[in-house]
């Protein structure tokens, strides 16, 4: 019989252990409450301190924009959304503009929030025009406030991540202390709320792009760099850094992965006008339904879901039949080249073809980045 060996407590150091972990347990949330109210005071401050910036900054205020702003949005609101870029050279538009000049030079998201403003003024102030309260420029406000707070918090995931060789104790600090550095900053403050511009809408944009692409998620940076594009062009200065990136780092399929998820991007919010074909009517040119272009794009979505679940048949039976559908719906795709006068349709149709051998060799990680770019090459065609 083997003796076994009895260990034994001691009661007074299992008593220390469990009041140091729950010493520990208290300093946790100690500091969660002061960083969550650090946080909340921060934000506080900073939208006294926009609301006072609005108040007190009547004579710097930028009314012409406004008022440029306004003067579209109306005229998007009127002639239709869709319209507005192909008529927005018509003197029948341009009447009664207080700057006729001036061209119309917004995206189509920027301009959707100015088509929205316009509709809600028509709603809530009928009888007012040319904005200057701050009951009137309430939305664009706001939406200007949601994109800052957008970008503090993009600030604060950023820090958090890069800053992972550090303790757990310093990243959330050293994160919050630098949201609350752009969300408390004056320039920041005037511009947006001040002037007031749209300047900050960029911002977001621009540093989830930065996010998502340092974690790896190369075709959701180009589709969130795609949208910040939509309602700010000037985001396409600092686009190409973001091709760079990669490639500095000889990673090239993470360039293409970002290239496609961009073009995806566009190509989801443009497909409105990519749609839709102009046709004259009472001195405009409306936009009317392009159902040919539709069912082509369909058939294209249908053609990339065959490409994908041809991985998936095993049995030399579905392979076969299935190969005839592929090549039927290949040849298919080609229709618009002769019924729309497409031709730039010829050059992508003949290359499904290829495009779906290499689907079958690349690895499967890269398959999503290459069915992103045929659908976006289709849309654009």
């Amino acid at each position: 019989m083997k003796s076994r060996s009895l260990e034994l407590v001691d009661p007074q150091q299992s008593a220390m252990t469990s009041v140091l972990s729950v010493g520990k347990d208290n300093q946790v949330i100690h500091r969660t409450i002061i960083l969550c109210g650090v946080g909340l005071m921060g934000l506080w401050i900073g939208i006294l301190a926009r609301y006072a910036q609005w108040e007190s900054a009547a004579q710097i205020h930028s009314v012409f924009k406004m008022r440029n702003a306004e003067d579209w949005g109306e005229r998007s609101s009127k002639f239709g959304y869709l319209n507005i870029y192909t008529d927005s050279q018509l003197d029948i538009v341009r009447k009664e503009m207080l700057y006729p000049d001036w061209g119309l030079d917004y995206p189509p998201l920027r301009l959707m929030i100015f088509t929205l403003w316009a509709k809600w003024l028509d709603h809530y102030h009928p009888e007012a025009y040319g904005p200057a309260s701050f009951a009137m420029n309430q939305p664009l406000l706001l939406f200007n406030g949601a994109m800052e707070e957008g970008a503090a918090l993009g600030v604060f995931l950023l820090v958090r991540n890069w800053s992972r060789q550090s303790s757990r104790v310093q990243r959330t600090p050293l994160a919050l202390a630098a949201a609350l550095f752009l969300w408390l900053n004056p320039a920041l403050i005037i511009n947006s709320w001040g002037e007031p511009a749209w300047d900050v809408w960029i911002l977001p944009f621009y540093l989830f792009s930065i996010l998502l692409a340092s974690s790896g998620w190369w075709i959701s940076s180009g589709i969130v760099l795609a949208v910040g594009a939509m309602f700010k062009g000037q985001m396409l200065a600092v686009a190409p850094l973001f091709v760079l990136w990669p490639m500095f780092a000889r990673q090239y399929i993470s360039a293409c992965r970002l290239t496609a998820g961009f073009a995806v991007g566009v190509a989801v919010i443009v497909s409105p006008w990519m749609f839709t074909r102009g046709v004259p009517q009472n001195n405009l040119v409306v936009r009317v339904t392009d159902w040919p272009a539709i069912v082509w794009g369909i058939s294209v979505v249908l053609w990339l879901s065959l490409a994908l679940l041809y991985r998936r048949f095993q049995d030399e039976h579905y392979r076969r039949w299935w190969s005839i559908t592929f090549i039927v719906t290949g040849i298919y795709l080609g229709w618009p080249a002769v019924h729309l006068r497409r031709w730039m349709v010829v050059p992508i149709s003949g290359l499904f073809l290829g495009i779906f051998f290499l689907t079958q060799r690349i690895p499967r990680k890269h398959v999503p980045a290459l069915v992103a770019t045929v659908f976006a090459g289709s849309v654009f065609a």
